[in-house]
């Protein structure tokens, strides 16, 4: 007769030494429905993303030990480059008070200043800001802008992760130090509230760094008698004119198309001028920053 898993084992991941007090073979344990994505741990499938995989870990963490860096960031929904998503790369692992964790498939880590770590369900992580602090090794300058963007603006859809003071970023860059400490304060001085994505904010550093005046972001605006004309993305309002970032879904969503046609057309009657923006201009930088020049100029004149 098959063995049967015990019930509280059978609908999530467990550590082979709790099977094993339950009363569960090691013949069973070896059976093809189950899954050892980790040494020491059985799951009853593959773990096909990365929240399977950390909740695949997570029994066999000791009481001092999170989930953290970028596989904190990114359990957080947070913005970070392609190379992250792959299922394939290591998760992140810090320790409190025991040596860093030695496990195939994991990156670890140790810092006895670490405070308790937040929790995603059964997974312990580092909290939203501190995961933030972490990647600044790992991050480049410009990725760790977009990730302070997004902490605080709105961008992610787990709570706690958005919205959040930039404050609590402050405090956090001014409590770190060691290796990336530099790259980290650099970043905070380019954070702003108010851009909505990656995008964005590449668009937005690549201006100031060409020299262009620092626009306002998601301005709102408005005739001169106060009739609504809409939100731009980026605004340089004394001289009328706008960038718009314009994403692939500006021309697949045909609903999305027209509005932008009409919307358009509303700016210009208003005396606005708008500069479109896609992908290909931000990898042609020179270009697009010579245009935006060009056309404050001559609307300054």
């Amino acid at each position: 007769m098959r063995e049967i898993l015990p019930t509280r084992l059978s609908c999530r991941p467990f550590t082979v030494a709790e099977a094993l007090d339950a009363g569960v073979t090691r013949q069973r344990l070896r059976r093809s429905d189950l899954r050892a994505p980790f040494h020491g741990a059985r799951v009853a499938a593959t773990p096909a993303t990365l929240h399977d995989r950390c909740r695949a870990l997570a029994p066999l963490l000791e009481t001092d030990q999170f989930v953290s860096h970028i596989t904190s960031a990114a359990l957080w929904g947070l913005p970070l480059p392609p190379r992250y998503a792959s299922t394939d790369v290591p998760l992140h692992v810090t320790s409190i008070r025991r040596r860093e964790p030695r496990r195939s498939g994991v990156t670890g880590h140790r810092d006895p200043r670490a405070p308790d770590p937040a929790r995603l369900g059964s997974i312990p992580v580092s909290t939203p800001v501190r995961a933030w602090t972490e990647c600044r090794t790992l991050l480049d300058l410009d990725d760790l802008v977009i990730v302070g963007d997004a902490l605080v603006g709105r961008w992610s859809e787990t709570a706690g992760a958005s919205g959040l003071p930039l404050r609590d970023l402050e405090a956090a860059s001014a409590a770190c130090l060691g290796k990336g400490t530099r790259r980290l304060q650099e970043s905070l001085a380019l954070v702003r509230v108010g851009s909505r994505s990656p995008a964005e904010t590449r668009l937005r550093l690549l201006l100031a760094r060409g020299g262009i005046p620092e626009p306002e972001l998601n301005f709102e605006a408005r005739t001169p008698s106060g009739t609504w004309l809409g939100i731009v993305d980026f605004a340089f309002p004394d001289q009328r004119l706008g960038l718009e970032y314009e994403g692939e879904h500006h021309f697949s969503d045909i609903a999305t198309f027209h509005a932008d046609i009409e919307r358009r057309e509303r700016f210009a009657e208003a005396g606005w001028r708008t500069i479109r923006v896609t992908s290909e201009h931000l990898r042609q930088p020179d270009a697009l920053v010579a245009r935006v020049r060009r056309h404050l100029l001559r609307l300054s004149s």
